[in-house]
């Protein structure tokens, strides 16, 4: 279940690689908390698909994949890799202790940064809840 979507700035990033296919490659982060029915869920993959289409799967044009384990406190952080600068991509979220996924539109977040000559700037903030 998706519970929060904003915007914002920052200036640290996760440490994990993304699969990007050909470049140039550009960044965005996507970070925040994933909670069960009884708080924070630790050491639950997290693993995100980029799509350069409106989150239209059948259009299959996939441009990267990133994952992250949660932490004690349930947080993770995704930096997320696309060939593609423009806004309107498409992430996929998906969870692998109750394999409940959701999709989000980058409507108005760009990829910004040229990977690694520069720090991502962007970031969406996604919350995951256990329904």
């Amino acid at each position: 279940m998706l519970t929060g979507v904003l915007p914002v700035l920052v200036s640290g990033c996760g440490s994990q690689q993304g699969t990007a296919e050909w470049g140039p490659d550009y960044v965005a982060l996507a970070h925040r908390t994933v909670t069960g029915i009884a708080g924070p869920a630790a050491g639950v993959t997290i693993r995100g698909h980029v799509y350069r289409s409106a989150c239209l799967p059948e259009l299959q044009l996939f441009t990267s994949e990133t994952s992250d384990e949660t932490d004690a406190r349930g947080n993770y952080t995704l930096l997320l890799h696309s060939n593609d600068q423009t806004s309107g991509q498409c992430l996929v979220l998906h969870r692998s202790d109750t394999g409940d996924s959701v999709a989000v539109s980058f409507a108005s977040l760009p990829f910004s940064a040229r990977f690694p000559e520069e720090e991502p700037r962007d970031s969406i903030l996604i919350d995951l809840a256990a329904e």
